[in-house]
C-alpha cells in the first residue's frame, strides 16, 4: 500500500497582483512555472522541495509496510 503527501495542497502568491493560487504537491513535483490569470509567469523552484517529498513518501511506505506486517 503506497502513502502519498501529493494531495496536500500550498497556495501560491502572484508577486505582481497578489491573486492566489492553490495547487496540490503532485502538482508542484511535475511543473516548475505557473501562469497568473494577470499573465505573470511565477518560478515554482521546488527542486529541494521535490527531494523531500520523495524522501518523506518513501518513508511513509516503508512504514505502511511495517504496519501491514504488524497487522497480519
Amino acid at each position: 500500500m503506497a502513502l502519498e503527501m501529493t494531495d496536500t495542497q500550498i497556495e501560491i502568491t502572484c508577486e505582481n497582483c497578489g491573486s492566489t493560487t492553490v495547487k496540490d504537491l503532485g502538482w508542484v513535483k511535475e511543473h516548475s512555472e505557473y501562469e497568473c490569470g494577470c499573465g505573470t509567469m511565477i518560478a515554482v523552484d521546488a527542486s529541494k522541495f521535490r527531494k523531500e517529498l520523495v524522501d518523506a513518501e518513501s518513508e511513509l511506505d516503508g512504514s505502511a509496510g511495517l504496519l501491514a506486517k504488524l497487522g497480519k
